[in-house]
């Protein structure tokens, strides 16, 4: 299934057509959720059954789910969060996790780069896309930043968190000069 977001709009009756399920719970469980919140004040037979099948549809991907991860042969989890992609010299933007990381796999370091009560931004990188010069070391390549809360549960990115990250990478960036050339930098 495409990772393409979808928008619901219900007019007239009650009949639901699913046409399309993903084989990722996550994915399922947000249509499971639009459902919920479209239909909350339908108590019809139609939408019991549709509801019904999505929740059952949602729980057999879990259970699948759970014995790929216990029987070793999993294949590496989807990931459906979000992620800024930060380039130096560049605006950095928000993107799907697991879109970034079909182009971005040969990341090796992470940093700590902010960290407030409720979060800790991490920047990863690949650690050849890194100048050290004296003691100070800077990211001449690409990067990825997300967060971790204080239980060190993964946090993505979200609205409330953008306008600090721009605020910690603008002051981070410099210009670095070769002497015939200059060339954008974030500090690490």
């Amino acid at each position: 299934m495409s990772n393409k977001n979808f928008t619901m709009y219900v007019t007239g009756g009650t009949n639901v057509f699913v046409p399309v399920l993903s084989d990722d719970p996550k994915q399922v469980s947000r249509v499971l959720d639009s459902l919920k919140r479209c239909y909350e004040d339908d108590e019809s037979e139609e939408v019991k059954a549709a509801l019904s099948f999505v929740s059952d549809y949602l729980d057999d991907l879990t259970a699948e789910d759970d014995k790929k991860n216990y029987s070793g042969s999993a294949e590496k989890e989807t990931m459906n969060g979000v992620v800024m992609a930060v380039v130096p010299g560049k605006e950095p933007r928000l993107m799907a996790e697991d879109e970034f990381y079909k182009n971005h796999t040969d990341y090796d370091e992470r940093v700590q780069i902010l960290c407030a009560s409720y979060l800790t931004v991490m920047l990863e990188y690949n650690h050849r896309k890194v100048l050290t010069l004296g003691e100070e070391k800077y990211l001449v390549g690409d990067a990825a930043l997300y967060g971790y809360d204080s239980e060190k549960h993964e946090v993505y990115i979200d609205p409330d968190m953008v306008e600090d990250l721009l605020n910690d990478i603008e002051e981070r960036t410099v210009v670095l000069s070769t002497g015939s050339e200059d060339f954008p930098a974030i500090r690490i």
